[in-house]
């Protein structure tokens, strides 16, 4: 049985969310900056991560049937 295809995609964007803010602030504070931020473009990482996820979904699931 597959995953439901909005289901796949939240997954995704949350998963895109939370690797571009660990990132982000690994390398701020790399970088110098102690304070963690909530950084700028964080929306659209996220929006792209829920279009990316239904991308990969529709490849993965329409040439399995």
């Amino acid at each position: 049985m597959a995953i439901e295809k909005n289901k796949f995609q939240l997954i995704s964007l949350a998963s895109f969310l939370l690797a571009y803010l660990i990132l982000g602030n690994a390398w701020l504070y790399l970088s110098g900056n102690f304070t963690p931020v909530y950084l700028p473009g964080t929306l659209i990482i996220g929006l792209a991560g829920y279009f990316a996820g239904g991308l990969v979904y529709d490849r993965l699931y329409r040439n399995s049937e």
